[in-house]
């Protein structure tokens, strides 16, 4: 804009100096008037000429400050966008995070409760063998024992059944909570291969869907 008065000024000058030479031209010698005339109305229109270029490119340097300050609205509005975009990406990532360590814990607790089982399935099978090689001897020396026998018999052949089937519902647990502890591992390491190639994974959370259903079926499995 400056530049626009400084040049629009420079005209106006250049004018007033044309005209106090063409007055003194005159006055020492009158016979020029019209010459003069024509050489002041030909500047003029040179001048007048050079105003309108000078409006028309104001006209142009408006309009390109009109365009650059959309775009740059535009970009900052954009970047705005980026900037939120990546927080949200940071926020889910520590999210995930989060998650993945909850569900490792619950590995590692299925794991312990692995062990348990598998210790109770063997202290059970070594009764059932006890059990077993009690009833046989006992069996051999009440053999001429009838009717005691058959007491004996019957008490020593229902605790047998009874241990059996605790022994049958443990390897029965047992064999669910592997089920379960495959299933929980293999969605663990599902949840850290995503996390890994893609931090921003949205999806990861329905991967707890299947591991709270299995750990309710595997409750109602225990305790029916």
């Amino acid at each position: 804009m400056s530049n626009f008065l400084y040049r629009l000024r420079d005209e106006v000058v250049s004018l007033e100096e044309r005209k106090n030479s063409l007055e003194l031209q005159v006055i020492s010698d009158p016979d020029k008037l019209p010459e003069l005339v024509e050489n002041l109305l030909n500047t003029v229109n040179d001048s007048e000429r050079r105003i309108t270029e000078l409006f028309a490119n104001r006209i142009q340097i408006t309009q390109s400050i009109t365009k650059y300050r959309k775009v740059t609205c535009m970009l900052d509005e954009d970047m705005d966008g980026d900037v939120t975009a990546f927080f949200n990406a940071i926020e889910k990532t520590a999210d995930l995070q989060s998650e993945l360590e909850v569900l490792k814990k619950t590995l590692a607790d299925l794991t312990e409760d692995q062990k348990n089982e598998s210790k109770l399935l063997t202290e059970l099978t070594d009764a059932v063998n006890l059990l077993e090689s009690s009833f046989v001897s006992q069996k051999f020396h009440l053999s001429n024992h009838d009717e005691h026998a058959t007491t004996m018999k019957t008490k020593l052949t229902a605790d047998l059944d009874k241990i059996r089937a605790e022994a049958s519902r443990a390897q029965s647990n047992l064999s669910k909570l592997e089920a379960l502890l495959k299933n929980t591992k293999a969605l663990y390491d599902e949840g850290v291969s995503k996390s890994k190639v893609c931090p921003g994974f949205l999806s990861f959370p329905l991967l707890l869907l299947p591991l709270l259903l299995l750990n309710r079926q595997f409750i109602v499995w225990l305790y029916p």
